[in-house]
């Protein structure tokens, strides 16, 4: 399943305490208390005027950190959370348009009109945009923001231009992180997995897909990063080998498929 963010609501109440307020899963509230662990919150409730879905107490909070708050959550509402088997999972946008969306290029959001043309043209400028998006992600979310790598999607064989590789090298420049592209391989060829209907065929092909060759994961945290998430196969088995070497392990994809997910 995927989820968005709906709408959100943060103010005090008469007591001096901070409430937030969300439409949407309560997975974001889990993830905000997660972000701003420095802050004591309260668990997750059902909004009982059913305005809003869910609610949580954050106290000793100053108004900064409420703005803080504001700006976190506005950003969340602009991507999409993907629930997976990783500690944490998000596409910057959907592929194609959702139903609700109104701006789009021929069906495609502009992230997937981007991803179509980097990944299928080799499109540099297309595929730099993509970069600023994943930068500004990363640098508003503070469970990415403190991640000690990134790691692309590996690929078995020679490729001419590989889109998460390019993206992870210069994500890397941007943050100043050492490349950890060669820790993990992929050991066989395996066919498209959008091609592919049928989940069990789909996990048969990735067993012992992928290899770590060095293990840099120990108690690091490490995001994956991919071009587009279909339903997720390649990325979970990526996610297993590198949580089985100790990683605590976040993804972040550019653009999510509609197909495989709570659109169809």
């Amino acid at each position: 399943m995927n989820y968005q963010l709906e709408s959100f609501k943060v103010y005090t109440n008469a007591h001096g305490n901070t409430i937030v307020l969300i439409k949407g899963n309560n997975v974001f509230l889990k993830i905000l208390a997660e972000s701003f662990s420095k802050y004591r919150s309260s668990p997750v409730f059902p909004d009982q005027y059913q305005e809003y879905d869910y609610g949580m107490y954050i106290n000793e909070i100053e108004s900064d950190g409420r703005q803080n708050i504001k700006d976190f959550l506005a950003m969340l509402s602009n991507h999409v959370y993907l629930d997976d088997r990783l500690h944490c999972t998000f596409a910057l946008d959907y592929h194609m348009c959702p139903p609700y969306y109104s701006d789009c290029i021929d069906s495609r959001t502009e992230l997937g009109d981007c991803v179509y043309h980097a990944k299928y043209n080799n499109n540099i400028i297309k595929a730099n945009k993509l970069v600023k998006h994943f930068a500004n992600f990363i640098s508003q979310h503070p469970l990415y923001k403190q991640a000690d790598y990134l790691l692309p999607v590996p690929y078995f064989g020679e490729k001419k231009f590989d889109l998460p590789t390019f993206l992870v090298n210069k994500l890397n420049q941007h943050f100043d992180k050492v490349s950890i592209n060669q820790a993990v391989q992929k050991t066989k060829k395996t066919p498209e997995m959008k091609n592919i209907t049928d989940p069990l065929e789909k996990f048969e092909h990735m067993v012992d897909c992928y290899s770590v060759v060095d293990n840099v994961f120990d108690k690091r945290t490490i995001i994956i990063v991919d071009d587009l998430y279909h339903t997720g196969t390649t990325i979970e088995a990526l996610e297993k080998i590198v949580s089985n070497a100790g990683a605590k392990v976040l993804g972040l994809v550019a653009t999510k498929t509609l197909k495989a997910s709570n659109w169809d």
